[in-house]
């Protein structure tokens, strides 16, 4: 029997994200969202605390970990809820298994300004409380970026 002491799991690689509590592998032109740009792009009160950008922030990664706690077994429940809320948009939502977490993506077309924003929300859990990455990209570019988009909302890798 051979016994090893002192290892761990390796630490996953990637982009950093959810205050270092996970990592994800998107293409490397994405830059991180200065304060200020975040604040214009997102001036909610739940904006969120990291995000990332290419073609002047008309692509963008977002990542959001809220304080809202969600029971053992009911993040499905939370999901519905949402895809309710966003019905006026007529969502798909599929279930996943993101590193051994069940994680749900929900996907809609949005109106904007200027055309058509293509939305995709993956919805999880970090310690106990619901967690939000999103990948939007306006319909002009989504050619461009919504494969790569997918692909690294699903390439997610939780600290362990």
């Amino acid at each position: 029997m051979i016994v090893l002491a002192g290892c761990s799991d390796p630490e996953p690689t990637g982009t950093k994200v959810f205050g270092g509590k996970a990592y994800i592998d998107m293409p490397a032109e994405f830059t991180l969202m200065s304060k200020e740009m975040l604040a214009i792009k997102y001036p909610q009160a739940n904006a969120p605390k990291e995000a990332y950008f290419v073609e002047d922030g008309s692509v963008s990664f977002a990542f959001s970990d809220t304080n809202n706690a969600i029971p053992e077994g009911k993040l499905g429940d939370v999901v519905n809820m949402m895809k309710t809320q966003f019905a006026a948009f007529k969502p798909t939502l599929e279930e996943k298994d993101i590193d051994g977490r069940k994680a749900y993506l929900l996907t809609m077309d949005t109106p904007a300004m200027d055309g058509t924003i293509k939305n995709v929300m993956l919805l999880t859990t970090i310690d106990g409380k619901l967690a939000i990455a999103t990948f939007n990209s306006t319909e002009v570019l989504a050619d461009k970026y919504m494969a790569a988009g997918n692909n690294s909302l699903l390439s997610l890798k939780f600290k362990k």
